[in-house]
């Protein structure tokens, strides 16, 4: 780095504390700094070249004063460019080719990358041919706010921020979702239940035998297991109507600021319950489950009606994947330990 025009200084790596062998990977430790992390990473899959991902993403930092999440992005991938001035147009490509969004697509080993940083290989070779000239386009400026929070390609999550919030908003599961698939089987029980027992009572209604008649008798009886299927359709149908409720109609709101945090469960037309708002100081710990399939968060007070200090977030809530509960532990690990 350089200390003026004629004196060079030695850049140094520091903040190695997570630091571990890949074949110690367990897939219930995610461990990185959000924004700096590459897609497969959140996944626990990280390879060799995911430490040169975080090598281009801290050196568009320094060079444009961004993160990767703040520049302008199509889907997973983004392509960074700045004036020629600040870095020659093969020190751009290689950066580039450094935070390429599939581990496939750059350098297998950190001295193919050192090997490339005076001779490109063909492929960026091509690039550069191929888009060199709307690279010169693309200058960045450097900001620090303004744009949209970075949003990773694979995750349904929405993601709105402002000065001082980040609001995620988790879609409902849907009409696709295995959950919506298990709220038919009591909706079809309940509502077959229900059409028996009205027109068992409507032959109780109808007839005109005597009752004290062995068909009267029997009628009656029927009537009154009418009644019984009757009250058995309602449970059934109360089942099945609150699964489709939760697939179709509810919503799952995060809001993290700069010492709170909150998790409400949202349903159309009907006001936020507030499940989780705790503040940062009384979160003690936020971690996936092995497998995971949710998100656990930890805390000494929790200032809702429940006063739950456990709060589980699965992939059964919303429309989530294990890829979105993973980022969402990473997010918010980083959000506690500012």
């Amino acid at each position: 780095m350089a200390g003026s025009d004629h004196e060079l200084g030695q850049a140094s790596w520091l903040n190695l504390g997570t630091v571990q062998y890949i074949q110690a990977q367990r897939p219930d430790a995610l461990v990185g700094t959000y924004g700096y992390m590459p897609p497969e990473q959140v996944g626990g899959q990280a390879a060799f070249a995911s430490d040169l991902y975080s090598l281009g993403a801290t050196l568009v930092y320094l060079t444009v004063g961004a993160h990767l999440r703040d520049l302008p992005h199509d889907g997973p991938k983004v392509e960074f460019a700045c004036s020629t001035k600040r870095l020659s147009l093969n020190f751009q490509h290689w950066i580039n080719w450094l935070i390429e969004p599939y581990v496939g697509d750059r350098p297998a080993s950190a001295k193919q990358a050192l090997r490339s940083l005076n001779h490109l290989p063909f492929t960026m070779l091509k690039r550069r041919f191929r888009q060199g000239a709307r690279a010169q386009m693309m200058p960045v400026p450097i900001t620090t706010g303004g744009r949209s929070y970075y949003q990773p390609f694979f995750t349904k999550i929405r993601a709105e921020k402002d000065y001082q919030t980040l609001k995620l908003t988790i879609p409902a599961m849907g009409v696709r979702s295995h959950a919506f698939r298990q709220s038919l089987p009591p909706l079809v029980v309940g509502a077959s239940m229900l059409s028996a027992a009205l027109y068992l009572m409507n032959l109780l209604a109808l007839s005109s035998l005597s009752l004290a008649s062995p068909t009267g008798l029997a009628i009656l009886a029927a009537a009154a297991l009418a009644v019984v299927g009757c009250a058995y359709s309602f449970r059934f149908l109360k089942i099945g109507l609150s699964q489709l409720q939760d697939c179709l109609l509810k919503t799952v709101q995060i809001h993290v600021d700069d010492e709170v945090l909150t998790i409400a469960d949202k349903y159309w037309l009907r006001a936020p319950n507030y499940i989780v708002n705790a503040k940062r100081d009384y979160i003690y710990n936020i971690s996936a489950l092995p497998d995971g399939s949710a998100l656990r968060i930890l805390t000494h007070q929790n200032r809702t009606h429940s006063s739950c200090l456990c709060y589980r977030l699965t992939v059964n809530d919303g429309m989530l994947s294990r890829r979105d509960i993973r980022w969402l532990t990473s997010l918010l690990n980083d959000w506690r330990s500012r």
